[in-house]
């Protein structure tokens, strides 16, 4: 297996040692790994089914895997059976008129983005990882810089197509039955395998549309959350927005930044400042990548800062996308855990709040979180609202640097229920990351769960 593209130089999904692991291993979980004793590659929607049928009759636990960004055991399965999606691949005709393209569910984000290029087109939403496939990325409902403008990528979806975990192939649409199509999407897998989707796109070049960015930065976390709320709230004529707060620890740097980014006609000079500033953040990130461990967390600690916090002035829609995936490689300096939140604009600056306190008291009290990073972005989503009429909401994902020895797992789980809790007290929802717990009323899908399979 191939590929061309990576931010985590130190492992590649692409191998068959990569069937032992998923995203966790970037938190230094690699162990010996937990492989399958069989694989499925199906490359047809009736090569999946038969292959649930076959493990039905087996009686043999099935887990779907794409590019293994997943972490909860969902994409792993420990001498059990494991269904990858790799060679589904296929991508259909892009039907400008109706503003929509069919592929297969094994596409990567990136590969489809190269292809609707072609054709002047590209995906509302899209990831910092283009190495994600499309059916992943729906299965988690998917954010990305312009989520305030098109929701969830799961939002941007016109219809799909599945098998159930009887073996059932089932076709939804939003224009049919939008709540069902709604209970399989975001559903990480629980509902049977995605095996085709009808993607909504616009028309854009994402390479050469350069916007400006309006850059608000303060070192006082109470600031930051206000401005990120605001805008959260009341977003204008914002194309893309993305902000993060950097708390290095004690006697280091605490600072955050709210990139908005806005049109910027005719900006010839600005895109000559995109490709000097994003050419030397792109260096960084692949020389974090060649160096030993210790100088290249110095270089990596040094280009965040600069890359995140001082970002340019001018950034191509493409730079602003895949931002964090091309500065920074996740596999070096300290092993990070991930818990992302989604509040409602109504409750999104005291959940700020409240989440931030809880990671720095866990970090004076245990000494086992070494930095603590807030990545933001805001959202318009009728998926998470639950119903036609979209409602606004902020996300906020906790990147937290650890040290392995003193982060156990006892406090993670504490970590963990303690997210959930202020989750519930702040109506928000708790999205794919790190660890998940089973509370339903911080899981967006699980107002899905009830709703009838379409026949």
């Amino acid at each position: 297996m191939q590929r061309t593209r990576t931010s985590h130089a130190r492992f590649s999904h692409d191998s068959i040692a990569s069937l032992g692991y998923d995203w966790s291993r970037i938190g230094g979980s690699e162990g010996s790994g937990r492989y399958p004793r069989a694989i499925y590659l199906p490359e047809t929607t009736a090569d999946v089914a038969a292959a649930v049928q076959e493990s039905v009759l087996l009686q043999r636990p099935l887990r779907i895997r794409g590019k293994g960004h997943s972490s909860n055991d969902l994409v792993v399965s420990d001498r059990g059976a494991l269904l990858c999606t790799e060679r589904l691949s296929a991508i259909g005709r892009l039907d400008a008129e109706a503003g929509t393209i069919t592929v297969q569910s094994g596409v990567t984000v990136g590969t489809l983005e190269e292809r609707l290029a072609e054709s002047g087109f590209g995906l509302p939403v899209a990831p910092d990882h283009p190495d994600i496939s499309v059916g992943g990325y729906a299965s988690a409902g998917g954010l990305g810089p312009a989520s305030h403008r098109f929701g969830l990528f799961a939002d941007t979806v016109a219809a799909a197509e599945y098998v159930d975990w009887s073996g059932r192939v089932t076709r939804l649409s939003r224009s049919g039955d939008p709540t069902a199509l709604r209970r399989l999407l975001g559903g990480v897998g629980r509902h049977g395998v995605i095996t085709e989707l009808t993607c909504d796109v616009i028309a854009i070049d994402k390479r050469a549309t350069v916007l400006r960015n309006d850059r608000r930065v303060t070192r006082d976390f109470a600031s930051f959350a206000r401005i990120c709320t605001a805008f959260a709230t009341d977003p204008a004529d914002a194309q893309y927005a993305r902000g993060v707060w950097l708390d290095a620890g004690e006697r280091k740097p605490r600072v955050g930044q709210l990139s908005i980014y806005h049109d910027a006609p005719g900006a010839r000079r600005g895109r000559a400042r995109n490709a000097v500033s994003y050419g030397a953040l792109h260096r960084v990130g692949r020389l974090c990548s060649a160096l030993p461990p210790g100088p290249a967390a110095a270089v990596k600690a040094a280009g965040s800062l600069a890359g995140m916090i001082a970002s340019p002035r001018y950034a191509s829609v493409r730079n602003i996308e895949l931002f964090t995936d091309a500065v920074i490689d996740h596999t070096v300096g300290d092993p990070a855990r991930t818990l992302v939140a989604v509040a409602p604009v109504e409750t999104l600056e005291a959940a700020f709040h409240a989440l931030y306190e809880r990671c720095v008291e866990l970090r004076e009290r245990e000494r086992c979180v070494t930095f603590i990073s807030i990545h933001f972005k805001g959202i318009r989503s009728a998926y998470l609202a639950g119903g036609s009429e979209p409602r606004r909401y902020g996300e906020l994902m906790l990147i937290l640097g650890v040290d392995p020895a003193r982060m156990t797992d006892p406090l993670l789980d504490g970590l963990v229920a303690d997210v959930d809790r202020l989750c519930v007290e702040h109506e928000a929802f708790r999205l794919l990351h790190t660890k998940t717990g089973s509370d339903p009323r911080v899981d967006p899908n699980s107002r899905y769960v009830g709703v009838p399979q379409a026949a």
